[in-house]
């Protein structure tokens, strides 16, 4: 990995602390997404970008539906 900014899901979410799983469900919801997949399938993301992403999505999730959050993101 020779970009400092890509990380994998583990280290997002340990940035983020959050679960893997939910991570995982933001990328498949759409609400981040991943900058490269390696040959191994190993997902990879840029680290600051996803962080304001997720920050931002957990500040205006307390009372809307995780679509509503998709949109505003």
């Amino acid at each position: 990995m020779n970009n400092p900014k890509l990380v994998k899901i583990g280290d997002l979410a340990r940035a983020c602390k959050l679960p893997v799983s939910t991570v995982r469900y933001y990328n498949s919801l759409g609400i981040i997404e991943e900058a490269y997949r390696t040959p191994g399938r190993v997902r990879l993301f840029n680290r600051d970008r996803m962080l304001g992403k997720i920050r931002k999505a957990r500040a205006i999730n307390s009372n809307r539906t995780l679509e509503q959050v998709k949109a505003l993101v």
